[in-house]
């Protein structure tokens, strides 16, 4: 083939990669094939667990529920893809370790960490803060 087609023997890989991922969902191909890309698959986890709230004047009822639809359905099959892939997923839930003493509660969607008194990250269109757990109670 080279031979006689040398400019096509070049894009061959290109061909035959876009056909056998044309039906594979970017962030689980992103997880098969770049273990480093970890922490992308991460964060998009992260967003669609915790979406950004939206303006709650400008968003009819019916689009709600059909966001809160999609993201409910996208995100079973983007887990259960990745459970395929003996992935484990649900570390990307867990609240990351207090960098500072004062550090009192964390944003769930960006990881942002605040001291007591916040009760949203503003980063994140208002998400609501989750509070760190009390290393007493452990």
């Amino acid at each position: 083939m080279m031979t006689l087609l040398p400019l096509s023997c070049m894009r061959a890989r290109d061909v035959l990669a876009h056909r056998a991922l044309e039906d594979a969902d970017p962030v689980v191909a992103l997880a098969a094939l770049v273990p480093a890309a970890r922490p992308q698959v991460e964060a998009t986890l992260r967003q669609l667990y915790f979406p950004t709230p939206p303006p709650e004047l400008l968003e009819p009822e019916e689009l709600r529920t059909a966001r809160e639809w999609f993201h409910a359905a996208y995100r079973q099959r983007l887990t259960a893809a990745l459970e395929t892939l003996r992935w484990t997923w649900s570390t990307a839930l867990d609240p990351p370790r207090p960098r500072q003493r004062d550090a009192a509660a964390y944003c769930p969607r960006c990881l942002d960490q605040f001291r007591a008194g916040r009760s949203r990250c503003e980063a994140c269109s208002g998400q609501s803060l989750v509070a760190f757990p009390d290393p007493a109670a452990s």
